[in-house]
């Protein structure tokens, strides 16, 4: 089987691109922060539906992006999100989000 061509630690390694995109412009960015914000995906009630609702809908966006490197055949990609939602709410399962600010000065 061919490696992913995805990176599944790009959250956590997101202070250490950013730097690296920096270093190829004129800005000086400095302070940069990361956060890390676990949400309930498909746990029930309104807004565990509305979050559910919404990471679907952007894993679908996805796909362009990530059957191939998933290794999963294009019409078989929603089946396999439906399904991965079905298994969230009987499993409980959290998606970590990954944000990052910094601040930029011209050098």
């Amino acid at each position: 089987m061919a490696p992913r061509q995805l990176d599944v630690l790009a959250g956590s390694n997101v202070v250490k691109y950013v730097s690296l995109a920096a270093q190829k412009t004129q800005f000086l960015v400095k302070k940069i922060t990361r956060t890390t914000v676990s949400m309930p995906i498909n746990w029930g009630g309104p807004i565990g539906d509305m979050v559910a609702t919404d990471f679907k809908h952007a894993a679908y966006n996805m796909e362009d992006a990530v059957y191939k490197p998933l290794g999963v055949e294009r019409e078989d990609f929603k089946g396999y999100i439906d399904k991965m939602f079905e298994e969230a709410k009987e499993n409980k399962t959290f998606a970590n989000t990954h944000g990052v600010s910094f601040q930029v000065e011209k050098s």
